[in-house]
């Protein structure tokens, strides 16, 4: 969604630079250059992408106290609370264009925020019923499989996109005698999402398969591998897939591996000040490893037996 600044300066109504002026003397707030700050950093480990796309505000500034976050539309008033609520710290705000908010909005989180390809149409399990069924000889020649546009893909797709923006850590894909289901694991909770028709079974897990680029025609053993999805310019999530042989067709399960939502620095592990004084100094007088020192190899090789 547009802020109202990205909408006036779209509609030629008052350049960026003209609006973000006005702001300064309406607001009396200070202005600020994003390209002046380490904001993709910050952004990523504070972990709060649905306030910075719904506010279209970047935190671009920390400290053990503050938080400072550059807007362009001030009259959001519940902006400020919403971000104070969410870190436990204080906010300060500052002015920025908003052309270059959207910018790093889009560089972060991909073109629609959400990492989904506007192309992508959304797909309810029914609407895939008409898929007619396929036998395992047919299965290697099916071309829609390898095509990214198909009804497949794109419910798979979805399905990835759906476990990323509930920050699910497994997926997993299951067949039944009668039915076929999939469920994502969200904070440790195994949770049902879609149903869709048994005939599907072989399509969607030859789809994933594909995509992690494993050998379609085994069916008969387990198989490893895992993919990439591209997020935005600048994020990504690796998926570690793992294929299962049962009675009624291949179970697969997929793990998530954020590595941006796992990185956390000393400010987020909760010590007090006093805590996290003690922590620094245990590290700084803690030995560094160097492997080329051999000096503690002396015990072992002096107690070592050689036999003969």
């Amino acid at each position: 969604m547009e802020s109202v600044p990205s909408i006036i300066v779209e509609l030629g109504w008052l350049t960026a630079q003209d609006l973000t002026s006005a702001l300064k003397k309406q607001f009396a707030l200070p202005v600020a250059q994003l390209h002046d700050y380490d904001y993709i950093e910050l952004c990523r480990s504070a972990g709060l992408r649905e306030l910075i796309v719904k506010n279209h505000a970047i935190p671009i500034k920390q400290n053990s106290h503050t938080l400072s976050i550059a807007i362009s539309d001030p009259s959001i008033v519940e902006l400020e609370n919403e971000f104070r609520f969410a870190t436990g710290l204080q906010i300060e705000l500052v002015i920025c264009d908003c052309l270059d908010i959207t910018s790093a909005i889009k560089h972060l989180y991909g073109e629609n925020h959400k990492g989904i390809n506007p192309s992508f149409k959304e797909l309810t399990s029914e609407a895939l019923t008409n898929l007619v069924p396929i036998s395992d000889s047919e299965l290697d020649n099916v071309e829609d499989l390898s095509l990214d546009d198909s009804p497949v893909s794109r419910f798979i797709h979805q399905v990835l996109m759906d476990a990323v923006r509930k920050k699910a850590s497994d997926i997993h894909f299951e067949p039944y005698e009668h039915s076929y289901r999939i469920r994502l694991r969200c904070d440790g909770i195994l949770i049902e999402t879609h149903q869709p028709a048994t005939q599907l079974s072989r399509r969607l897990a030859a789809r994933i398969k594909i995509l992690a680029k494993l050998d379609i025609a085994e069916r008969r053993l387990p198989q490893d591998g895992r993919l990439k999805l591209k997020l935005s310019e600048a994020a990504s999530i690796d998926m570690r897939v793992s294929t299962l042989p049962t009675m009624w067709g291949e179970k697969i399960v997929l793990r998530l591996l954020d590595a941006d939502a796992t990185q956390l620095n000393i400010d987020q592990l909760g010590y007090t000040e006093q805590q996290k004084s003690l922590y620094l100094t245990a590290l700084k007088k803690a030995p560094r490893y160097d492997p080329n020192d051999r000096s503690h190899w002396k015990w072992k090789n002096r107690f070592s037996i050689h036999w003969t």
